[in-house]
């Protein structure tokens, strides 16, 4: 990641957010858990995962860990980032197609637009 220093660059800040959505996926994909962590600040809060929101990176690992443990192997596939940045505030967008590939039953995919 980019040292804050380099944030101040607009075009650097615009980049920076879209690294973090593909290193989001990279880093799932490519079952680095230990990354993937790193993404985070220890206070998160994610909502639209589950009923309530989920408070913390541990409680967003946990989430994790049991939401993937289905599949053998993921594959995200995204589009162009859209980012907006508002001060040190950045909001990015994509559009995802994900494969899911099911331990049980062999062979069967599961398809995320």
């Amino acid at each position: 990641m980019p040292e804050r220093n380099d944030l101040d660059d607009p075009l650097s800040a615009r980049q920076a957010a879209a690294d973090v959505i593909s290193a989001y996926t990279n880093h799932l994909d490519d079952g680095d858990l230990d990354a993937y962590r790193q993404l985070f600040h220890p206070d998160v809060v994610l909502e639209g995962f589950a009923r309530e929101p989920i408070q913390g990176v541990d409680a967003w690992m946990t989430f994790v860990e049991k939401a993937i443990e289905p599949y053998r192997q993921t594959q995200h596939m995204l589009g162009p980032p859209s980012v907006e940045i508002d001060g040190e505030l950045a909001s990015v967008r994509t559009d995802l197609q994900a494969l899911h590939f099911m331990r049980e039953p062999k062979g069967k995919i599961f398809w995320l637009w």
